[in-house]
């Protein structure tokens, strides 16, 4: 008799947290269809005013996702990805830079712990969109260094392929111009003949 209490206790209880991590995950869920998927939705659309939409979907749920979730969890990269974007999309190039170095920081810390969500593509476009901004804020001995990490990246990832990837040619283009406008003309050759 006791024996059976307590397994019915023990079975109300995993099923009480059953029932919770069910109900957490579809306000989750929820949150998700509403604010990450409508903001892409915006986004995607184009028009200053979706920008400002998308910025605030984004943030709704980068607010929500950081009370529920670790501040290096990947849905927070993703969320800081996107709102760099739509930043940038603004030409609120310092509040941009802040959401794509943070994206940055949480991305090398889940390769550093060994995590397999993020690989070097993504890298590679993240440290690119890091790049463009320290480019249109016109830091350019900074902008340079990061379009060299994208760009070792990009190598990287378009290794086995017979032809240079887009990517590439993008980035060295964005090198050359750089070398440019620093006055390195020779450097800005060789980054254009490459």
């Amino acid at each position: 008799s006791s024996s059976f209490s307590a397994t019915s206790s023990a079975l109300e209880a995993s099923t009480a947290a059953y029932d919770h991590d069910v109900d957490r995950r579809s306000k989750w869920l929820c949150s998700v269809a509403e604010h990450f998927l409508v903001g892409l939705i915006y986004e995607e659309r184009g028009d200053a005013n979706d920008h400002k939409e998308a910025w605030h979907h984004y943030n709704r749920l980068l607010s929500l996702a950081r009370t529920k979730l670790d501040h290096r969890h990947p849905y927070i990269c993703s969320l800081l990805e996107r709102r760099g974007a739509v930043l940038f999309s603004q030409r609120k190039l310092q509040c941009s830079m802040l959401s794509y170095t943070a994206c940055l920081h949480v991305l090398e810390h889940q390769q550093s712990n060994g995590s397999n969500v993020f690989n070097q593509a993504d890298l590679a476009r993240v440290l690119y969109a890091v790049a463009r901004v320290l480019h249109d804020k016109e830091e350019y001995h900074d902008a340079l260094g990061m379009y060299n990490r994208a760009l070792s990246c990009q190598r990287e990832v378009s290794i086995n392929s017979t032809r240079p990837s887009l990517d590439v040619i993008t980035t060295l283009c964005n090198i050359s111009r750089v070398h440019h406008l620093s006055g390195d003309l020779d450097a800005a050759l060789s980054a254009n003949k490459e």
